[in-house]
């Protein structure tokens, strides 16, 4: 999780609307960076089995044709 340091005089969301306002676009900035991420870590994973099925059907091919 995040580390949470004590700050002077709190303000809590309930009554600081701006803070309130804040938090959730924050919130929702880390969840499309995480999003995004996750896409980019699939998109590279499946590239990744693509290559290497593709190289098993190569050398598949190859013995066939000897």
């Amino acid at each position: 999780g995040i580390a949470r340091t004590k700050i002077e005089n709190p303000s809590s969301p309930s009554t600081n609307p701006v803070t309130a306002a804040a938090q959730e676009e924050i919130g929702a900035i880390m969840q499309i960076g995480a999003a995004v991420a996750s896409i980019r870590y699939a998109s590279f994973a499946l590239e990744t089995l693509n290559l290497s099925e593709n190289k098993r059907s190569a050398n598949h091919k190859d013995r066939q044709l000897k």
